[in-house]
């Protein structure tokens, strides 16, 4: 979720373009994987970010953000609650992570991997899109 401190002027834009990104203050947090991602992307378009503070943890970079010091990426689940900031959509590529279980053929006499995959076949709607 693009977090941007409330009195910053693209608070008052409704959906946020990645062009608009280009030379805001950006809290980065580099273990993060999709800032890295982020990152690169407005890199390679020939933009680039203002970093104003790298942080070791998101929690660090929420802290940083309440204070008003710049925008940032945070998940959804850690800004739900919390004020002092909006949350707007980024139009630009989305950021994901896809999982792969692979196994042969022979191991599905083991009736713990048998279990595993019924598991998931039955649950993919949560688990997203499952290929046997």
């Amino acid at each position: 979720m693009l977090c941007i401190p409330e009195k910053h002027h693209l608070a008052s834009k409704k959906i946020i373009e990645v062009n608009d990104l280009s030379g805001e203050p950006f809290i980065h947090c580099p273990p993060c994987e999709a800032h890295q991602q982020t990152l690169s992307i407005l890199n390679t378009s020939g933009k680039k970010w203002n970093t104003v503070a790298n942080c070791q943890s998101k929690n660090e970079v929420l802290s940083l953000l309440m204070a008003g010091l710049g925008i940032t990426f945070l998940p959804e689940y850690l800004v739900q609650e919390e004020r002092g900031f909006e949350v707007r959509p980024c139009t630009g590529p989305k950021n994901y992570r896809e999982i792969g279980l692979s196994y042969d053929r022979k191991s599905l006499k083991n009736p713990d991997l048998c279990l595993l995959i019924d598991h998931l076949s039955e649950n993919q709607h949560l688990f997203g899109y499952l290929r046997k």
